[in-house]
């Protein structure tokens, strides 16, 4: 904590810690911007789907300013920051490396890039950004969501490189993420007994057109035999065994083991899908699970369940919403509680897809208040999203 270390209790309560002058300020960093306090100066990469979105709540956010967008496509390389998310133009031109980016002196890296397959590769961007003084938010490394239970070849050289610079680090996302941490710790309190806690995202593919993540990664339109990586090699628990963890620790809770459970399903028939034909016969629904285990028993689960169809694997989990992913915690005990959380879809854009990018946007002011290091999101204070349209009419809100 910044200044004397005695903040009054309920100066926290109220999200407000002492300034070394004395005065109380918000302990999110999420007021709005003033000439005392400037606006946040943010350098962004990833112009992908999720990146897109959170390109554009950059720029419409009233506390953080965009000073420079690094992209990776020569194509897109002095287009206007703006027009690329189809905004009006801002004068910031799309530069092609991350020294370019980090050269218009911003305070924070928003790093959307594809982390799938190259962690290694963000773990030495963001390493480098953090070394020169500059935090770091993401949603493209997955292992460090709960950085205590992260694989020490990622936490070590981030924590390492927040030290030097005396930066803050943060990965964030959605599931995992949002729906498998802050959601199932709030419903928790509110219960006596637990026996189980289980979270699920359940979702529908048939719009997904990424065909390395489809086929490759998922193992959809695969022989049964194929090894996706998904279920297979302890990728899954990789993933989201840090929210398995985190939920545990907070409730206190020893786990014995955390181990991964894996199906799959197939259709007689042909599908026809955004990635093209799925022959009759071939993997088209996958069902993967991360369990905390005590004395044998799963006492957290958090499980996807993903179709390439509704119609496929009939018998798995259903959830009748409108976002293509939507999200579940069931808790068992005493009360019994059941959440469904579902997103939808606006303008065009999925609600899972808006939500992991916001998430992490309106999350840049406390990250940037925070004490250097690296931080999970539950380690933040709760900052809502800050852009509030009175006109009653939505069809007058900006793309």
């Amino acid at each position: 904590m910044n200044g004397s270390g005695n903040a009054n209790a309920m100066d926290w309560v109220a999200g407000r810690v002492p300034t070394q002058g004395g005065e109380v300020a918000p302990s999110d960093g999420s007021g709005p911007a003033t000439a005392a306090t400037p606006k946040i100066r943010v350098a962004h990469v990833g112009t992908g789907a999720t990146g897109t979105e959170a390109l554009k709540g950059i720029l419409r956010h009233p506390d953080l300013e965009l000073v420079s967008l690094w992209v990776t496509s020569p194509q897109k390389i002095g287009e206007d920051a703006g027009s690329l998310v189809g905004l009006g133009p801002t004068g910031i031109k799309a530069v092609g490396s991350l020294d370019a980016a980090l050269a218009s002196r911003p305070d924070v890296l928003s790093y959307c890039g594809n982390g799938l397959g190259r962690e290694e590769d963000v773990i030495r961007e963001a390493a480098f950004a953090l070394q020169r003084g500059v935090n770091v938010a993401t949603i493209s490394i997955l292992g460090m969501l709960y950085p205590p239970a992260a694989p020490p070849e990622q936490r070590r050289p981030l924590k390492d490189a927040a030290v030097v610079g005396q930066a803050s680090f943060l990965s964030t996302g959605l599931d995992p993420g949002f729906s498998s941490d802050l959601l199932p710790l709030a419903l928790l309190t509110m219960a006596d007994t637990i026996e189980h806690v289980h979270i699920q995202e359940i979702g529908v593919y048939d719009h997904y057109d990424v065909e390395p993540v489809i086929r490759g990664i998922m193992g959809f339109g695969q022989s049964p035999d194929y090894a996706a990586p998904i279920a297979s090699g302890g990728a899954f628990v990789a993933y989201w065994g840090g929210m398995v963890r985190q939920l545990a620790d907070r409730m206190k809770l020893k786990l014995d083991d955390v181990v991964g459970t894996s199906d799959y399903a197939v259709h007689h028939a042909d599908l026809n899908t955004s990635v093209g034909l799925m022959e009759a016969g071939t993997v088209v629904a996958r069902r993967v699970a991360c369990e905390g285990q005590v004395n044998g028993r799963a006492v957290i689960t958090a499980e996807h369940v993903t179709r390439m169809a509704p119609e496929v694997a009939p018998d798995w989990p259903r959830f009748d919403g409108v976002g293509e992913s939507n999200y579940r915690v069931l808790v068992t005990g005493n009360p019994d509680i059941r959440c469904e959380l579902d997103l939808g879809r606006s303008g065009g854009v999925w609600g899972s897809v808006s939500a992991t990018a916001m998430r992490m946007v309106n999350l840049i002011p406390a990250l940037v208040a925070a004490r250097p290091g690296v931080h999970s999101a539950l380690d933040l204070p709760l900052v809502p999203g800050r852009r509030v349209i009175v006109s009653g009419d939505r069809a007058t809100v900006p793309a």
